[in-house]
């Protein structure tokens, strides 16, 4: 079944994950309320993209075959990704000199090195394709995922998780740690599956709390925005280091603007229709 406001979502979610990057281009030294609240609003979209991703997984999963599914998103999303990094790849080996910025390379023959960057994502100059490497976990651990939605009882994982990925932030650009940012997003994914689940029983208890999650939300961004010391993705060094605070406020906001806008497309959706079906 087509679910409209999902596919909207998606396309929302592409959007914001474009905004949070192009901030930086702008000069807003001499504004820095507005920076803030750009920097706070459309950053940590990667969130938003990792819970839909979960709910499809789930809405889709009556499909479900493993090795199917591992070859379409080889041809989809690993293949384009090893096409497009190799003169990435090529400029930081050859051109850039790799090893002057990663000196755990010297030394290194250079089929490693190409291995390396591939698996790093974010080493070569192509630094946003640091999630594909990401994802690409999340789709072999398909069957864990499968096991957890034909046994409901161990969403209450995400009682653990949920709590942990908030203390573990993301990691520091150029987000090299495959697997703290894998522990980072894993409840997202998880979570997205949950909302898909029980999609029905969610739906109503939205529609019957749908303005207090609302506050619940504005309330978190405006302590973001003028009683934060940090703004925009929170970064970590390594797993639980605070650098820039204890909590990942910005991961907790962007779950509870998923959930608004997902109920919030839903009820739009006549209005909404196919206006962002180009971009999704």
């Amino acid at each position: 079944m087509f679910l409209s406001n999902v596919h909207n979502f998606r396309a929302i979610a592409i959007i914001m994950i474009v905004a949070g990057h192009s901030v930086f281009w702008f000069d807003l030294q001499g504004f820095p309320v507005l920076s803030r609240v750009l920097l706070d609003v459309f950053q940590g979209g990667t969130v938003m993209f990792v819970f839909i991703a979960g709910y499809l997984f789930h809405h889709l999963s009556a499909k479900y075959e493993y090795k199917r599914y591992l070859k379409k998103k080889f041809l989809n999303v690993l293949l384009p990704y090893l096409v497009l990094s190799i003169p990435a790849v090529y400029h930081a080996i050859w051109v850039e000199g790799l090893e002057e910025r990663f000196v755990e390379l010297q030394d290194t023959g250079v089929f490693y090195k190409v291995a390396w960057l591939y698996l790093k994502g974010g080493a070569h100059l192509n630094h946003p394709l640091w999630f594909i490497p990401m994802i690409m976990l999340f789709y072999l651990a398909a069957p864990l995922f499968m096991f957890i939605s034909k046994n409901q009882k161990w969403y209450l994982l995400l009682v653990i998780l949920l709590p942990v990925s908030l203390l573990v932030h993301r990691p520091i650009y150029p987000n090299l740690d495959v697997f703290h940012s894998f522990l980072n997003f894993l409840p997202v994914y998880i979570l997205g599956m949950f909302f898909s689940q029980f999609r029905l029983k969610l739906d109503e208890y939205l529609k019957n709390n749908f303005i207090w999650l609302v506050l619940i939300f504005l309330m978190i961004l405006f302590y973001q925005i003028f009683f934060m010391e940090y703004h925009g993705v929170h970064t970590s060094v390594s797993m639980f280091s605070t650098e820039k605070g204890v909590i990942d406020i910005l991961l907790l906001q962007k779950l509870i603007l998923s959930i608004l806008l997902l109920h919030l497309l839903k009820i739009l959706d006549r209005i909404v229709a196919n206006r962002l079906d180009y971009i999704a």
